[in-house]
């Protein structure tokens, strides 16, 4: 927007938002002037001309259209909980049987 001192004519260059759109006393650099800067009314904006149509029309993707199909990921097998199961099952037998062997070799000296 520019801004002409009445006093001596000096024109400047000021931002629309600096005046506001009520308006606002400036005072002029080269002769001190200070007078009333009213808003300008905005400018008339002309409409944008029609966009042409164009001959085909390019449609965007559906959603997932061309990538593959999801598949499920297979069950989480827990092996850890299943050695350590194996792992007890065999440690409760072997002691079984050693019970069981020391067993037989105690009573096989009390019957003696």
């Amino acid at each position: 927007m520019q801004v002409t001192c009445p006093n001596c004519g000096a024109r400047y260059a000021v931002d629309p938002l600096a005046i506001g759109p009520t308006g606002r006393t400036v005072q002029c650099a080269r002769c001190s002037h200070r007078w009333r800067e009213g808003p300008t009314a905005p400018a008339i904006v002309a409409p944008p001309p029609p966009r042409p149509v164009p001959d085909f029309v390019i449609r965007p993707p559906t959603y997932n259209s061309g990538l593959p199909a999801l598949a499920t990921p297979p069950a989480k097998t827990h092996w850890g909980r299943w050695l350590s199961v194996a792992g007890l099952a065999a440690v409760v037998l072997v002691i079984a049987a050693f019970v069981r062997l020391h067993q037989r070799a105690f009573d096989a000296k009390r019957s003696r």
